[in-house]
């Protein structure tokens, strides 16, 4: 993969290396995303954020709220790609927490299962990403629990997010590895993403156990993030 500090680029590139390979494979025989699934998908989040006159590609803040679902994943990355700000909320947080962060983070918008149930209806055409964002562009922003007060968000920009693929690159991870994603970091999404690898999303039931059964593409190996 090329030195690039652009995480637009390399979300592009893993999309096009990896077309046909598997993406999100969920638990218990529901569907499965291939990378080019994974690639329209965002797009349309994307495209359909544009409509709504948020300007992408500096840093305009959109919050996600999907609990850890595929749905979750592909809005978090569509938000790079189109130079958003994704604004990650916990599903579980009580709403008196969730208005806050919403109001704190100046979110312009709120990605749920309401609006991706728009998307579907409403995006005809898509509009590809622009790919201006620069290195400084806000990028992610994630709260701390506020178990003593408030929560507090931490903002990244785009360069803190490629170089976090950079490292995995480095690192040699092997791309076949299935990553279960119950209670993975959001910082490592777009790492494992942009190196190819595929997700896992378990059952609801399961998402805290550390057994998964499915398999991944290429090999029986499974990166488990549990409690």
């Amino acid at each position: 993969m090329q030195e690039n500090n652009k995480i637009q680029t390399l979300i592009m590139e893993a999309a096009i290396q990896n077309s046909s390979n598997i993406f999100i494979n969920k638990h218990l025989g529901q569907p499965k995303y291939t990378f080019a699934d994974m690639y329209d998908n965002i797009c349309r989040i994307g495209t359909y954020l544009s409509l709504l006159g948020i300007a992408p590609d500096v840093g305009n803040r959109v919050a996600i709220c999907l609990g850890r679902t595929p749905e979750y994943i592909i809005s978090f990355l569509a938000c790079l790609l189109y130079g958003y700000c994704a604004v990650l909320v916990e599903d579980t947080y009580p709403k008196k927490r969730i208005d806050y962060i919403l109001e704190d983070s100046e979110a312009k918008v709120l990605i749920n299962t309401d609006f991706l149930q728009k998307v579907s209806v409403r995006v005809t055409k898509i509009i590809p990403p622009l790919l201006k964002a620069t290195e400084s562009t806000d990028a992610v922003i994630t709260y701390t629990s506020g178990s003593t007060g408030n929560p507090k968000g931490v903002l990244q920009h785009q360069r803190s997010v490629a170089e976090a693929v950079r490292r995995l690159n480095k690192n040699s991870i092997d791309a076949s590895i299935g990553i279960e994603i119950s209670n993975m970091p959001e910082k490592f999404f777009f790492g494992y993403c942009g190196i190819g690898c595929s997700f896992y999303v378990c059952h609801e039931c399961f998402r805290y156990y550390s057994t998964i059964h499915s398999r991944c593409r290429h090999s029986d190996s499974l990166v488990r993030n549990t409690p």
